[in-house]
């Protein structure tokens, strides 16, 4: 069986095919080394299904029937039940995970509310103390309830300060170090995750990084409203990374893989002025120089693994898992295998969201593997 592709007779009539599928990916994968869940940009908000005035704009030059929303001024929120699906897609493969990774965007803004919305479905049980808690008023999974520990960073929408119609959703809101402090205790800096280590293999580590613009004053112009979706490469942040990475080496006596977390996927082709990262170009020299071969992203809303310019590291942008309108809305396991420390290999299988089913299904065709 070499697609998800299934049609809702194969589904009425037997559901264990979902389960199959889900099996063979699994089993594609293999049981060696470290198993993580890569999502990104859910986007979540109080309000779920909020369409912002530029995706109305979008749609109705493309004839599209528009469904009420509350408010086309803020970014367009998350679907809920794709990010209901997350969580079950989770909780589906939560005895293979060794952890869950959120590359950013975990709000749509950067406001207390959004990001409590974020916290409660990353970080809160459905059921505690035998009482149901609901993270969004449905019945949906969360996080949590897989069990495992969820990496997570901020990206730009974290960073939204509130509407200001002189110069709407700046950056350099501190609200997300507030939310997420035991999580994200470094503010705008570096934050080594926990490494991950298994009997008789190499431990793994996984090294964040925030290049979200420090304000509104930081963007690059050309464009309209270049601070919503631009980051910048610091140099400060750099040399942190480095010395961290160093580090990390040193206390492992070498003996470690290492990868980085980016929420802004550098020199990822086709993207317009006003989402890029400022500066890309250092990182991709950093992490050569630092022989970091592997960068976890995020932020473009298009799932893409590409290998970056002057033989440098290979990037695993995830998409998003959960912003409305957003096709197709995907999530990655990666299986990381370290060999030894210069050697460090990614199989990835793509999951996608089926929205007549409310489920991610993997698409075997999707594997692949990079060294």
């Amino acid at each position: 069986m070499s697609s998800s592709k299934i049609g809702s007779a194969d589904y009425s009539r037997d559901r264990r095919r979902l389960s199959t599928l889900h099996r063979e990916a699994a089993a594609l994968l293999g049981n060696e080394g470290y198993r993580v869940l890569h999502l990104s940009d859910p986007h979540l908000a109080v309000t779920p299904w909020n369409v912002s005035i530029a995706d109305v704009t979008k749609l109705r030059s493309r004839n599209f029937r528009l469904w009420p929303f509350s408010n086309s001024f803020r970014p367009t929120s998350h679907s809920a039940a794709a990010a209901e699906a997350v969580g079950s897609l989770a909780f589906r493969h939560r005895k293979a995970l060794d952890v869950i990774l959120l590359t950013g965007d975990l709000a749509t803004t950067g406001s207390l509310p959004d990001l409590q919305v974020a916290r409660r479905f990353v970080l809160g049980p459905t059921q505690a103390g035998g009482t149901t808690l609901h993270w969004n008023g449905g019945s949906g999974r969360t996080l949590a309830d897989s069990g495992r520990d969820c990496y997570l960073m901020p990206g730009n929408h974290d960073r939204y300060k509130a509407f200001d119609p002189q110069k709407p959703y700046q950056a350099g809101n501190a609200n997300f170090d507030e939310v997420f402090q035991k999580e994200w205790p470094v503010g705008r800096g570096v934050l080594l995750f926990a490494p991950l280590e298994k009997p008789a293999q190499i431990p793994f580590a996984i090294l964040a990084v925030d290049f979200t613009l420090p304000d509104g004053n930081h963007g690059c112009g050309g464009g309209l409203l270049p601070w919503m979706g631009q980051g910048i490469v610091d140099p400060p942040l750099v040399n942190a990374l480095i010395e961290k990475t160093r580090a990390v080496r040193a206390h492992y006596a070498g003996r470690v893989g290492i990868a980085w977390a980016i929420h802004f996927a550098p020199t990822f082709a086709g993207l317009s002025h006003n989402t890029q990262l400022i500066n890309e170009a250092q990182i991709i020299r950093a992490a050569k120089a630092a022989n970091v071969m592997h960068v976890f992203s995020g932020h473009t809303h298009i799932p893409r693994r590409y290998d970056s310019p002057l033989k440098g590291p290979t990037i695993h942008c995830a998409g998003s898992c959960s912003q409305h309108l957003c096709s197709p809305q995907t999530a990655f396991i990666h299986s990381v295998c370290v060999a030894h420390p210069n050697a460090v290999s990614v199989s990835s299988i793509r999951f996608d969201y089926d929205a007549e089913h409310s489920e991610f299904l993997p698409d075997l065709d999707s594997l692949t593997t990079s060294d």
